[in-house]
């Protein structure tokens, strides 16, 4: 895979697009939205994409960059106060035909689900849009957005100028944009067949891609991985938007010492979690930093099919 720079430099709007030499990337939206009667919605959307093979090898067997690639979407609406609806998710693969990617403008469609740029100059104004079914109800129920986001704050470089982190080459390359707003015009979501007009967005939005594990060329870091025993895969992240038009997003990785607190079963919730995160600050005037800190974890719910049954 493509190694990761030991000095990276974030290149927009080229970087907007997808590096089809990568192990791994996403391009992700998250956020709320407000209805015309006031009602809150809750959104994401991810385009979450993985190389079937090492580029050299795809090439040897005669895929495409495009073939190599399958692509995950994950598409979610919540509604403040009531259910939480989740699209089964797809996963296609580029020999399917349903992958189609540009650079300038950047798009990336998977069947009906895309980022689609307006101009070449940069990532907003965008339109994207998405659909899918939540099939954890008594019946299936349709899902889908068509939003047109407008401008945001600025970019969020993660990390150290954009690296999280890099090292030996592997790790990633991740920025991200964050207080974006829409056009109320042209902004809508549809549950179970009835189209809502949002007129009041603020969102949030992250690409991130690189080589996360097993590719470095440095014997030292891969001896390394087979010293202990691998961690738990993963991770937690949460971003927010502060009063006075500033940002915070923080992440823990996932480590064996809090395996308990992974997909948890039962009625009995877990104990407090304390985690120490590390992240990005953005403060009013646009100015970043890496933060670090922790984040306990007090209370818990409960999920359950039938949101009847949800409890906390």
């Amino acid at each position: 895979y493509t190694p990761i720079p030991d000095d990276v430099r974030i290149d927009l709007p080229h970087d907007d697009r997808i590096d089809l030499g990568a192990q791994v990337g996403w391009h992700f939206l998250v956020g709320s939205l407000w209805a015309e009667d006031g009602t809150e919605y809750g959104i994401e959307f991810m385009l979450f994409e993985r190389a079937l093979y090492p580029p050299a090898f795809a090439k040897e067997v005669g895929l495409s960059p495009i073939d190599n690639l399958a692509v995950e979407v994950q598409f979610a609406i919540s509604t403040r106060g009531d259910r939480h609806h989740q699209a089964e998710p797809l996963v296609a693969l580029g020999t399917s035909g349903l992958i189609r990617t540009n650079s300038s403008p950047f798009s990336l469609d998977v069947g009906v689900n895309s980022f689609r740029s307006d101009g070449a100059e940069a990532l907003l104004p965008m339109r994207v849009r998405a659909a899918g079914t939540d099939v954890g109800g008594d019946q299936p129920l349709a899902l889908a957005c068509d939003l047109q986001l407008t401008g945001g704050r600025g970019v969020l470089e993660q990390g150290e100028h954009g690296a999280m982190p890099s090292v030996g080459g592997l790790g990633t390359i991740y920025y991200s944009l964050p207080a974006i707003e829409l056009d109320p015009e042209r902004s809508t979501i549809t549950i179970d067949g009835r189209q809502i007009r949002i007129v009041r967005g603020e969102l949030w939005f992250d690409h991130q891609w690189g080589a996360l594990a097993g590719v470095s060329p440095h014997e030292v870091l891969r001896a390394s991985e087979t010293v202990a025993a691998p961690e738990p895969p993963g991770w937690d992240w949460f971003m927010t938007h502060l009063d006075g038009n500033r940002q915070v997003t923080v992440f823990a990785q996932h480590a064996s010492g809090y395996s308990s607190y992974y997909g948890c079963t039962g009625d009995a919730p877990p104990p407090t979690m304390t985690r120490r995160v590390s992240g990005t600050y953005m403060d009013e005037q646009g100015t970043t930093c890496m933060v670090w800190g922790s984040v306990v974890v007090d209370d818990f719910a409960i999920l359950a099919m039938d949101p009847t049954q949800a409890k906390l």
